[in-house]
């Protein structure tokens, strides 16, 4: 499923969610993080809005 979700390979997850994290993990404020054991992905909406300034709805 969380291939589905980015638009890519399953193989290529871990490479499209470390740059996803790149890119929002601003500052050392983990917006988004992974269990590599699990392979869960969290989404901190809170701090998200907080760093961006955006509203977030999630689904």
């Amino acid at each position: 499923m969380g291939a589905t979700l980015v638009a890519s390979a399953a193989n290529r997850v871990p490479l499209v969610m470390s740059q996803v994290a790149k890119l929002l993990n601003v500052e050392g404020y983990p917006v988004v993080s992974s269990d590599p054991a699990t392979q869960a992905v969290r989404l901190d909406a809170e701090l998200l809005a907080e760093q961006y300034g955006v509203q977030v709805r999630l689904c």
